[in-house]
């Protein structure tokens, strides 16, 4: 990336030019400033889907919906068991079809992108569990 690619990238992010005296703004300036930049882009890129890439998009939250309404129609355990495999694999097809914009991201990104994944995991298997847990506790009242 040019140096002059960096600097327009600060100034529409709203990020003061690198080596600046100015202080770093705060937390919640940051999220929202974020928020607003992911938005942005989600609605410029967004219209510019690959056609390899519809299938997953579908694909993903179609098989976690079928999978919700299966566990609340009182399917056995069985059979939720063997259903799991669906998004599962979705979720598998939807991280491999976009793994390789890794490979233009600078070391940084994709180290911070990487934290950002198992963080996203972490709270996922922390929720899970604590349903679960949340779950006995209810029905041993």
């Amino acid at each position: 990336m040019s140096e002059s690619d960096a600097q327009d990238i600060q100034q529409t992010q709203g990020l003061p030019p690198s080596g600046a005296d100015t202080p770093r703004p705060g937390f919640f300036e940051v999220v929202s400033s974020s928020i607003g930049y992911l938005r942005n882009s989600a609605q410029i890129e967004g219209s510019k889907l690959r056609g390899s890439d519809t299938p997953s998009v579908i694909l993903l939250p179609a098989s976690c919906l079928v999978l919700v309404l299966i566990a609340w129609s009182g399917a056995s355990p069985s059979v939720l068991s063997g259903l799991f495999v669906l998004p599962l694999a979705a979720f598998f097809y939807y991280i491999g079809s976009r793994l390789g914009i890794v490979k233009s991201l600078t070391t940084r990104q994709a180290y911070l992108m990487w934290h950002i994944l198992m963080a996203t995991f972490l709270l996922g298997v922390t929720f899970a569990v604590f349903l679960v847990c949340l779950k006995d506790a209810l029905l041993r009242i």
